[in-house]
């Protein structure tokens, strides 16, 4: 394996040349640059991680946790981070926390442990006396999607409440008063907040809130599905779904025992994922800002770990969902 010394010995440079170069030094001409950079392709040098952050406090890595990989709105968190730190010769490594305050702290400490500069993290099950003790103990951290009281110049958060209770008072505004919801695992922060939106949306139009007309979810396909078994004898005419997961799930129950969308029964979902566009018929939801809180997050490290200035290096904390109209949710107000 090459050395340092061997790509300075190619290179026909000192070692603290290469150094120099390998570290985005603007002490180094262009033409030396391209010698050693040369040389490090030529030889296949492959710099040692731990040996720089060793000799700089800096690995030139983040960690990142979200509670699953696989998910469609935290792979947008990834995507978009992963992305811009890499237009800055920074790693992203990535470790998930499946909502469990153990696998959320084996996750943080995991990264840690590379040698992180600074995390991300999108736990919802690990609690704030911890979050506020590895903050302290670690500065460049930013929580996405959680609000800690102390912590508020570090947590870049999605006002649910207000996000379910702007949908829900969209499905009362065209004419919907038997309106179901399929919320998400009331264990969560988000979830909860998504449910209590809609429940204020409710009280403000004096609408009835019947418990046999909401069920809770698990925030998946599977459990929309399920859930819009139990609600399909209720005489609904809108569900308000948690997540487009769900939504999902819903529509397809829909589908498979012939209830028209939206014309015996709309759908609402909230995140607004890719998929959202091609179901049938195109989901209306609410869209999650995932894109830019994640670009926030990412700017927000770069400017206070790294010194590096970005468009935005100051950026929003909090962020409101917005509608989008598609074609699951149908206007019955009287015509006038």
């Amino acid at each position: 394996m090459a050395t340092i010394k061997d790509v300075s010995k190619h290179a026909g440079v000192s070692p603290a040349t290469v150094s120099r170069v390998l570290n985005n030094s603007e002490l180094v001409v262009e033409k030396t640059r391209v010698k050693v950079m040369a040389a490090v392709e030529a030889l296949g040098y492959r710099p040692n991680t731990l040996a720089r952050a060793m000799a700089s406090g800096r690995s030139g890595i983040v960690g990142m946790v979200v509670p699953e990989m696989s998910a469609p709105i935290h792979a947008r968190f990834i995507g978009e981070a992963e992305k811009l730190f890499r237009q800055h010769r920074i790693q992203l490594i990535g470790a998930s926390g499946h909502c469990d305050p153990e696998q959320e702290r084996d996750a943080i400490e995991f990264l840690l442990q590379c040698r992180c500069d600074a995390l991300i993290l999108l736990v919802e099950a690990i609690d704030d006396g911890y979050l506020k003790q590895l903050a302290n103990r670690e500065a460049n951290v930013v929580l996405l999607n959680r609000h800690v009281a102390g912590l508020e110049s570090q947590c870049i958060t999605l006002d649910n409440l207000q996000g379910s209770f702007t949908g829900a008072s969209h499905l009362i505004e065209l004419g919907h008063k038997r309106i179901g919801c399929i919320t998400g695992p009331q264990n969560k922060q988000d979830a909860r907040e998504r449910f209590e939106g809609f429940q204020q949306a409710l009280q403000q139009h004096q609408l009835i809130q019947n418990p046999a007309w909401c069920v809770e979810g698990e925030f998946t396909e599977a459990s929309g599905y399920q859930a819009m078994a139990k609600l399909a004898d209720q005489q609904l005419t809108a569900v308000f779904c948690g997540n487009d997961e769900m939504a999902f799930g819903a529509l397809a129950y829909c589908r498979k025992h012939g209830i028209a969308v939206p014309e015996q029964i709309s759908i609402l979902g909230f995140d607004d994922l890719h998929f959202a566009s091609y179901t049938f018929p195109a989901l209306t939801t609410m869209h999650f800002p995932a894109d830019t809180m994640a670009i926030a997050a990412t700017e927000f490290l770069l400017s206070n770990c790294y010194n590096i200035e970005t468009a935005n290096s100051a950026p929003v904390m909090t962020y409101l969902p917005t509608l989008v109209s598609r074609d699951s949710v149908a206007d019955i107000s009287p015509v006038e």
